[in-house]
């Protein structure tokens, strides 16, 4: 009988615990803006449709419901200022942290527009998103800016001999100079240029988080440790790659010390504008480093790190999987909404409206 209680209690306690872990959670965690209902005729949702969707000529035989969204950046830039202006208006937008964000991107899925949700997710999650969550009160104008899309940027990391599925590796190099007391920002080799960075090829974009490893004057005790040359002589690669906000286009017009060039071949998101970022001596402010988790002493150019941030890489791309978890939360709804359309579509054998309900 003992074994038998000793096994029960082995069995129950796990689930016990499972229990009031999930209860806790579910009676702490932030409340959601928003709870997206796939039967939803909301105005909180049709809201974001595009102005001319029920009165455009429909095009027979289209799968969108007759419906043609518009692929070029102009007219998608323009309806993302519209959908953000709605999200103002509904203070939904009060909020760049993770939660809110999903909650916005399941709302997104009835835009029933790829190349809106897309630019949407660069310029939020990873540009506002990224400034907001590693920067400081030196950045809140920006990120203010970029919240109203006063201010378009991108997000600078994965690089040409990374490749997209390995992007969490940086050769490009970032130091700071004490005689021009500018951090300076430069591409090594071609295969350490950015590479597939959405939206840096549309001239409306005007800046940049760029990821850099940091490299400086003092080496480490590491008999391994890596150096360089640079401009001012020879420095030593710290572990640590580092989050910088510059201007790299001004008026359209692409600043010194950068080159950039359009990636043109793409399947889907027209609008993207995918572009490389190559970097020749190009200066920024001091300022520029999102500093959250670093810091910078400009009298001897060395990266402090809290020690409770040992791989602060993996801190500064976090954002990386947020868009990953956003993007998700847009296919999950509009996965449910076909499968509710399927659903009525058997039983009642009449056409239904696509991915969004019409009155």
């Amino acid at each position: 009988m003992d074994t038998f209680t000793q096994l029960l209690s082995f069995l129950t306690l796990p689930l016990v615990l499972y229990y009031v872990i999930t209860t806790l959670v579910r009676r702490y965690r932030p409340k959601r803006l928003y709870v997206c209902p796939l039967d939803s005729q909301s105005d909180a949702y049709t809201s974001l449709l595009p102005v001319d969707f029920y009165t455009k000529p429909q095009q027979p035989g289209n799968n969108d419901g007759g419906y043609v969204y518009p692929s070029d950046s102009t007219t998608v830039l323009e309806q993302l200022r519209t959908v953000v202006a709605t999200l103002h208006s509904q203070q939904a937008l009060t909020s760049l942290d993770p939660h809110n964000l999903i909650d916005l991107h399941e709302r997104l899925a009835y835009t029933n527009s790829n190349d809106l949700v897309n630019w949407f997710t660069v310029q939020f999650n990873l540009f506002a998103g990224s400034i907001s969550a590693l920067g400081t009160a030196t950045h809140a104008t920006l990120v203010k800016d970029a919240r109203e899309l006063k201010k378009l940027g991108c997000f600078a990391l994965t690089e040409k001999n990374a490749g997209v599925l390995s992007g969490l590796l940086c050769d490009t190099i970032a130091y700071y100079n004490q005689d021009t007391k500018k951090i300076v920002i430069y591409t090594p080799t071609d295969d350490a240029k950015k590479c597939w960075i959405s939206y840096a090829g549309n001239n409306e974009i005007e800046y940049a988080v760029v990821f850099a490893k940091w490299a400086q004057t003092n080496a480490s005790n590491d008999s391994k440790q890596a150096s360089v040359n640079t401009s001012i002589g020879k420095l030593f690669l710290t572990p640590h790659v580092v989050a910088t906000v510059v201007k790299i286009r001004n008026n359209g017009t692409v600043l010194p010390g950068v080159r950039i060039e359009e990636c043109y071949t793409r399947s889907d998101f027209r609008s993207n504008s995918f572009g490389t970022l190559t970097f020749t001596e190009f200066s920024a402010e001091p300022e520029s480093l999102l500093n959250r988790y670093c810091s910078l002493d400009t009298t001897t150019g060395t990266l402090q790190v809290d020690d409770c941030y040992p791989k602060l890489f993996f801190k500064l791309s976090n954002r990386l999987l947020v868009g990953r978890l956003c993007l998700s939360a847009t296919a999950i709804i509009v996965d449910g909404i076909f499968q509710n359309q399927g659903i009525r579509s058997d039983l009642h054998s009449v056409p239904v409206p696509t991915a969004v309900h019409r009155s």
